[in-house]
């Protein structure tokens, strides 16, 4: 008799009013643009040894495609249906073989977001603003 293939059903994940809700399903990937420069790895592990620039040519609801760079080669290669490193769906990734993307050292870290520089030039930001904003209500507060 034939193994048949799990179903989502048959994966691991919460119960919530009776109903499985599991990672898989519930995995929103991050934000990405057409165009824009990702890193691509050719595998789940996202070795940066192995990472290559490449720039997004479709956006998908959980994957993208990418066209990367390999470094003194003058042709891009087309990889369809990569997903994000983060996707829980790890058996999928490591069947289709398309590898995976995360964003470019750009002060973004998808797997700690609170870490990254950016994050903390917005709570900087969010400090001056509330320091102006008390500054300009005493300045105009009448005068006693």
């Amino acid at each position: 008799m034939p193994l048949e293939a799990p179903t989502k059903n048959d994966r691991p994940g919460i119960k919530v009013n009776n109903r499985v809700v599991n990672d898989i399903e519930n995995f929103n990937s991050p934000p990405v643009k057409l165009t824009q420069t990702v890193l691509w790895f050719p595998d789940r592990t996202a070795n940066i040894d192995q990472a290559r620039s490449a720039i997004v040519t479709e956006v998908g609801d959980r994957a993208i495609s990418v066209a990367i760079l390999y470094p003194g080669v003058l042709e891009v290669y087309p990889h369809t249906g990569v997903r994000h490193r983060s996707d829980p769906d790890k058996a999928v990734i490591d069947e289709m073989g398309n590898g995976v993307w995360d964003y470019v050292d750009d002060g973004r870290d998808s797997l700690n977001p609170a870490a990254s520089p950016v994050a903390h030039l917005m709570d900087e930001l969010v400090s001056l603003k509330s320091r102006v904003t008390e500054l300009e209500a005493a300045l105009t507060a009448p005068s006693k």
